[in-house]
């Protein structure tokens, strides 16, 4: 989608946020290093002003919903930072059979496991490692 082909208010949203940002008052670019920067500006503007508006529409109710959900993938993560440590099977399949859940859930679990530090990224094998604890 271009700027030209976003609804009104989706658009003034968008050019507001890039604005106060970057302080760019039109979108164009002289030379390939402006070019850069003014997609990566552009990329910044549009995700802060979609988190904006995701923010807005979130009704209570909702919001509390999000959170308990939250809550309990927090849980889960850290029966699955002591199952992964235990066996040393750091698989999203491991995490399905071991959880009995899907491949989606066995994903954002394995994405709190990495970010967490309990478990490497893939290496260029294809594996993921186990990382040893570290002590705070």
């Amino acid at each position: 989608m271009s700027i030209h082909d976003m609804p009104e208010g989706m658009k003034s949203e968008f050019l507001a946020a890039f604005r106060a940002e970057f302080g760019f008052g039109e979108m164009t670019a002289t030379a390939n290093d402006d070019a850069a920067a003014m997609l990566k500006a552009a990329a910044w503007a549009w995700q802060a002003s979609r988190e904006s508006a995701q923010v807005s529409d979130i009704s209570p109710e909702v919001a509390e919903l999000m959170r308990r959900f939250d809550d309990e993938e927090r849980g889960q993560a850290l029966l699955a930072e002591a199952f992964v440590r235990e066996t040393q099977r750091a698989s999203i399949s491991s995490l399905q059979r071991h959880f009995k859940i899907g491949y989606g859930p066995a994903c954002r679990l394995m994405d709190r496991l990495v970010a967490g530090g309990v478990v490497s990224p893939i290496d260029s094998e294809g594996r993921r490692h186990v990382l040893p604890k570290v002590l705070p």
